[in-house]
């Protein structure tokens, strides 16, 4: 014979854990602690580290006097973006930074993008 789970069997229930709880006050304090100490242990050890950086620079041409535009050639937005990632730029910033990563690393690491129809560029780069 099953016994029916009524509101009577549930305050029973409920009754006994806070007896439970009341005359075991003194040890309440230590699973939490063991719990707490544990969750804090999982976090640290299964967590990854990362930070990131990111910049937007505004491309703003200067104006070139008519009679000189022959002998200047502005750069367009795209050709920047792409010299941002360029070998010899990622290389300068390794022996600026004293950086032990190879140019393949860091270009994979830099995400370099422009927004459609402005002048910005948007730089921003992850290490972990």
């Amino acid at each position: 014979m099953k016994p029916k789970l009524g509101p009577g069997l549930i305050l029973a229930i409920g009754r006994f854990l806070l007896a439970a709880v009341v005359r075991n006050w003194k040890w309440l304090p230590l699973p939490l602690a063991v719990g707490g100490a544990a969750t804090v242990a999982a976090a640290y050890t299964l967590s990854k580290q990362t930070w990131e950086s990111s910049g937007v620079m505004i491309y703003s041409p200067l104006p070139v006097p008519e009679d000189q535009r022959g002998l200047f050639l502005q750069q367009e937005l795209p050709t920047l973006v792409n010299l941002v990632r360029s070998p010899s730029v990622l290389d300068g910033l390794r022996e600026e930074f004293q950086l032990d990563v190879p140019v393949q690393v860091l270009e994979k690491a830099f995400k370099v993008t422009s927004q459609r129809n402005t002048q910005t560029i948007s730089v921003s780069v992850q290490w972990a």
